[in-house]
């Protein structure tokens, strides 16, 4: 999707909690995904939010033209201070959460969190009446969210294809 947003980035930051291993496989499949598409990903592992600023100010000078956060608590936590450092340093950026799109981040898909939460409680809620958690089957998310902040689109004058448009969920105006 970035892509279709910005078909001219040739490099693009991706931040990531060094301290969650479970990034692992995020941080590989957008590898494999940047390097098919011709990109350059520059990946930055922060040990804590205070590395965030030094991040943005790293993939400004070495010409990144985008910023992608992972659906990891640190970032989750920290959007609006992403967001600020975004429009600081005009790196525009893409993120899992909608929370950040509606905070400015430009572009958010991930998966449908408040169907996720009610999922997990509904089967929370089946162990406590007695079922046994490894009788219960593993799902995978299958609804999810493309939220576009046109506000934030336009002030880093990108212009979103009418086919990303098209497809989102939600449009930030």
């Amino acid at each position: 999707m970035l892509n279709e947003l910005m078909p001219a980035a040739r490099k693009v930051a991706l931040i990531r909690h060094s301290a969650n291993v479970a990034l692992d496989l995020q941080v590989r499949e957008t590898r494999t995904a940047s390097s098919q598409l011709g990109i350059d990903l520059v990946v930055f592992e922060l040990g804590g939010m205070q590395e965030l600023e030094g991040a943005f100010g790293a993939a400004k000078q070495q010409g990144a033209s985008a910023m992608m956060a992972l659906s990891d608590p640190m970032a989750a936590n920290n959007s609006d201070r992403i967001v600020s450092l975004s429009f600081k340093y005009r790196i525009p950026v893409i993120s899992p959460y909608m929370h950040m799109a509606k905070a400015g981040a430009v572009l958010a898909f991930g998966p449908n969190r408040a169907l996720l939460y009610r999922r997990a409680a509904s089967l929370v809620a089946r162990i406590l009446k007695g079922a046994n958690p490894g009788d219960l089957p593993i799902e995978q998310p299958n609804q999810f969210d493309l939220v576009i902040n046109m506000k934030s689109a336009q002030s880093f004058n990108l212009t979103v294809p009418d086919a990303l448009l098209s497809r989102a969920t939600l449009v930030v105006r």
